[in-house]
């Protein structure tokens, strides 16, 4: 349901259901037919609740899109380090098998965020741990203290990408939960403004004030 809909969808069933609890006679009129007060709250607590699933939804969204541009933009600083770091022991390195293979230098770059995670921790982690590795980054002016914040910037990612899904996640739930919501209200408002119509078939005027086209 696109969200004009949904506003509308809302707003129709809050005229429908609140309009005639606070309106005497139409009260008095429906509960001839079985839709008394406490009926009425009960499906103006749907209604409640079906909003309030709908605010939720819309702010795990909004959060959803600002994790994942959190991610975008530390994706993009670590990565620009990561390539300087990973050209240079290319360089450094060609003709030492055992530290290309070490540091994943060998073959294609995973272009994935969790192929890159694991590319770019693994090169840090163990280009960190090796000393013969360290001195020859050295010779490039690549410090320990450089790789460090090449390091941090890539585990900054990983936190940003755990915090992203976990974003995306809770947003794809508050949909489920707002649709079910959703369902509840439509399939109980069916019943009561079906009868609404014979409720209140000689006072036009009271359907209309209930949104009840006539």
């Amino acid at each position: 349901m696109q969200d004009q809909k949904i506003d509308v969808f809302l707003l129709s069933s809050r005229i429908a259901i609140v309009n005639a609890i606070e309106n005497p006679p139409i009260a008095t009129m429906l509960a001839d037919f079985g839709y008394d007060a406490e009926r009425l709250n009960a499906g103006k607590e749907l209604l409640e609740n079906a909003e309030g699933q709908q605010a939720l939804k819309t702010k795990e969204f909004s959060e959803q899109i600002a994790a994942t541009a959190t991610l975008h933009r530390e994706m993009e600083e670590a990565k620009a380090l990561y390539d300087k770091h990973y050209k240079i022991a290319r360089i450094a390195f060609k003709d030492n098998e055992g530290v290309l293979t070490a540091l994943q230098l060998k073959g294609r770059r995973k272009r994935s965020y969790s192929g890159w995670l694991e590319q770019s921790l693994t090169f840090y982690t163990n280009l960190l741990g090796n000393s013969i590795a360290l001195e020859g980054m050295a010779g490039f002016n690549i410090t320990k203290e450089k790789l460090e914040a090449g390091q941090k910037e890539a585990k900054e990612v990983e936190q940003a990408y755990a915090q992203q899904h976990k974003e995306k996640g809770e947003a794809q739930q508050a949909t489920v939960n707002r649709d079910v919501a959703f369902d509840l209200l439509d399939d109980w408002l069916s019943d009561y403004l079906q009868i609404a119509r014979l409720a209140l078939a000689e006072k036009p005027q009271y359907m209309e004030a209930l949104g009840i086209v006539v």
